[in-house]
């Protein structure tokens, strides 16, 4: 989707926002409801699907990787894009595969956000190597139970706890272990890693809301599925 006021005669940047798991381009639009925020910013979005036929996933890692970086050739080629604010977004699933593609052609992708999602810390402490700094937010709930912000289990590989697994991302991209700053109240708790002076990695983890993006939409009869109001996840 490229903002109202899209011209090639100057670059946009561009932010990839991947879908999670047994969901597809429609639903993350769904989730994320109100997209004023990227037109304001005049961003370029896109919303790739993973592989399945209704429902998708990315559930095979290498492929995905080629076709996310495949699909970054046919953006640049087509669209006015600035190559230095190159974004990508993913939620749940769709988080997991986002940090492999940033471990992949980290010198292609200038942040990261990821909502609702985990580090795969064994991935990024033995196959990730990045060429550059990668800054980071990670968004997720205290509720959240498909994502839980503690270890757990997912297709059969362990995930260490949320802040286990983003303090190995701040490590990649020469932060000390443990935060620099950390803001705790009533709504959230906000940890910082910081480098030469830099805000770097964030993780938020929020006080209520479930396994959805920040104050876009969920599925109201399905309690763990209830979006937080607390913070805008765009």
């Amino acid at each position: 989707e490229k903002p109202l006021n899209y011209n090639n005669k100057s670059t946009h940047p561009v932010v990839l926002i991947l879908h999670g798991h047994h969901e597809s381009d429609k639903f993350i639009k769904y989730r994320i409801g109100n997209s004023n925020y990227f037109n304001s910013n005049n961003m370029i979005t896109v919303y790739p699907n993973g592989s399945g036929f209704i429902l998708k996933n990315w559930d095979n890692v290498n492929k995905e990787l080629f076709f996310l970086n495949t699909l970054l050739d046919t953006l640049f080629t087509s669209y006015a894009i600035d190559t230095n604010r190159v974004y990508l977004a993913g939620f749940s699933q769709g988080g997991m595969l986002a940090y492999k593609m940033a471990c992949a052609y980290s010198h292609r992708i200038t942040a990261l956000a990821i909502v609702g999602s985990s580090i795969d810390s064994a991935y990024i402490n033995n196959r990730c190597s990045l060429s550059r700094p990668v800054p980071l937010i990670s968004i997720n709930s205290i509720k959240d139970r498909a994502c839980p912000i503690d270890s757990f289990t997912y297709k059969g590989k362990w995930y260490n706890s949320i802040e286990s697994g983003i303090a190995s991302w701040a490590l990649k991209n020469d932060c000390a272990i443990t935060p620099d700053s950390i803001t705790t109240n009533k709504k959230y708790n906000v940890k910082i890693w910081r480098k030469d002076s830099q805000d770097l990695v964030s993780l938020w983890i929020l006080s209520n809301g479930g396994h959805a993006w920040p104050q876009g939409k969920g599925f109201l009869f399905i309690p763990h599925f209830r979006p937080s109001k607390l913070i805008n996840g765009n």
